[in-house]
């Protein structure tokens, strides 16, 4: 994982801030894709807000709005999976700012950009069962050599075994 981190200065609309930084955050993505390959990202925009009471006195409280985890196999994806972040950051900072009676925006403090590595599970092969537990005769560990369908089999068996010996 990878985290990357701008510290925002006289910008107070997250859309317009996260729009202006696009092609910085898209410059980071393609170094990590580059160097790993397929990514994984979600972007974080932190806001600081203000409330002032009716005596004056100013109350101060940040929130993070999250874009959600965005996985691409190819540099060409990055448009769409960041349009679909800023979508996801302005439904929450909306709902927020519904919520928060009385809270207007001081400034846009922070842009974080998490990258990972995108690793997919595969199927694996055969994994012979350790032999402590196979002297113990409690386990069935099916191996078929004709497809990757193992631990399909493995269920089944527990499911439907015959009692043996």
């Amino acid at each position: 994982m990878q985290e990357r981190a701008w510290y925002i200065r006289q910008y107070k609309d997250p859309l317009s801030t996260l729009r202006d930084y696009k092609e910085r955050i898209k410059h980071a993505i393609n170094l990590s894709f580059n160097k790993d390959g397929p990514q994984k990202f979600y972007i974080v925009i932190k806001v600081r807000f203000f409330k002032t009471d009716k005596d004056g006195n100013k109350t101060d409280v940040t929130a993070f709005f999250h874009g959600g985890m965005h996985t691409f196999l190819r540099m060409n994806q990055f448009d769409e999976s960041y349009e679909a972040s800023i979508n996801k950051i302005w439904i929450a900072f909306d709902a927020y700012l519904k919520n928060g009676s009385g809270w207007m925006i001081d400034r846009v403090e922070k842009i974080l950009l998490n990258t990972y590595k995108y690793e997919p599970i595969q199927i694996s092969t055969y994994i012979p069962t350790p032999k402590f537990i196979v002297k113990k005769r409690a386990v069935r560990n099916i191996q078929n050599k004709k497809n990757k369908k193992c631990f399909e089999y493995s269920v089944l068996a527990a499911k439907y075994h015959k009692e043996i010996d």
